[in-house]
């Protein structure tokens, strides 16, 4: 069994340490930092709220291309655009591309019309299981059982571990 790890909140609930990681807030209450043995990665975020990048602590810079509708348009990585994304309605993404524009997934909707059930990326076929709240959990490859990817949250909706970022 695993051991126990203790956590401390701030006077407005906000997650500041769990385990040994510590956890810092924007006044608007985003995610500001967060040090993980030493290491810190630090987030900005336009006047709307939308992440707009992130410093790791490798040196590398993540930004995002945010659209007037606020939907997440690209990914670019030290200035170089890497990821893109194209949509459906307002919010749906229902294709990614890489930074050269050739088509590297899509999202196929069923039972819930906001979160989709499956992607299709490189010949395999993932389940996408949500909460409640429609948040990614869990991504299954259908081919081999497995759990690519884990996603947990606190209670305001704040990743607090990706096992794929």
């Amino acid at each position: 069994m695993g051991g126990i790890a203790e956590g401390s909140y701030d006077e407005q609930d906000r997650l500041l340490q769990y385990g040994d990681n510590t956890y810092a807030y924007t006044d608007n209450g985003e995610l500001l930092s967060k040090t993980s043995n030493g290491a810190t990665t630090q987030y900005n975020y336009d006047v709307l709220g939308n992440l707009r990048s992130v410093q790791l602590p490798d040196g590398r810079q993540i930004e995002y291309v945010i659209d007037a509708s606020g939907r997440r348009l690209g990914k670019k990585l030290n200035g170089v655009l890497t990821q893109g994304f194209l949509y459906q309605g307002s919010l749906n993404p229902v294709a990614e591309f890489d930074g050269n524009g050739t088509l590297v997934a899509r999202f196929v909707y069923g039972s819930k019309a906001n979160v989709p059930d499956y992607i299709i990326k490189a010949g395999s076929i993932y389940r996408i299981f949500s909460d409640h709240l429609g948040s990614p959990r869990l991504i299954i490859n259908l081919d081999t059982d497995d759990i690519v990817q884990r996603i947990d949250y606190d209670a305001f909706g704040n990743v607090v571990f990706d096992s794929n970022p």
